[in-house]
């Protein structure tokens, strides 16, 4: 990765790395590049920096001067926090409902037969 110049500054729990890429001139033997957050992202494991994700930042291209300057900004990777105590409530028995028992009639009735 072609990369001139990469400032890194820490504010706000956030981490701005600040890249520059050298325009592109055949001329010199410097062709075309692309920076992209990958990159930026290996930079910063070379120099053993902590940084959780990107935040944001843009590719960059070297055949324009407008595009060959950039900035990336990545979250700040939180240091482990303490356990916190956990308190584990007993849970009450569900008693089921009391179930009526259907009440049925007993006819006195005699039925007829249709005779």
């Amino acid at each position: 990765m072609m990369i001139d110049t990469l400032n890194i500054e820490e504010k706000d729990n956030k981490i701005y790395v600040h890249v520059e890429m050298p325009i592109r001139n055949d001329n010199m033997g410097v062709g075309k590049a692309v920076c992209m957050i990958s990159d930026v992202e290996a930079e910063l494991q070379k120099q053993e920096v902590v940084f959780g994700e990107c935040l944001e930042g843009k590719k960059l291209r070297n055949w324009r001067e407008e595009t060959r300057k950039g900035t990336f900004v990545f979250s700040k990777k939180p240091l482990d926090k303490p356990v916190e105590d956990v308190i584990i409530e007993v849970e009450k028995e569900v008693k089921p409902k009391p179930v009526r028992k259907r009440r049925t009639k007993t006819s006195t009735k005699k039925v007829s037969t249709g005779e």
